[in-house]
């Protein structure tokens, strides 16, 4: 079991938090992630109208 995937759990995802000391996301686990890199594959995959 790798360290992030707990994520792949949806009811565990949405648990997500915003650390504003470290301008980070964080999960209670303790998976924070940095902002910039998570924009960046966000702008890879654009949302659609439905």
């Amino acid at each position: 079991m790798g360290v992030l995937e707990p994520l792949s759990d949806p009811a565990f995802f949405t648990q997500v938090r915003v650390d504003p000391e470290a301008a980070t996301i964080v999960w209670p686990n303790g998976i924070d992630m940095a902002p910039e890199p998570l924009y960046e594959q966000a702008r890879q995959h654009p949302l659609r109208a439905a």
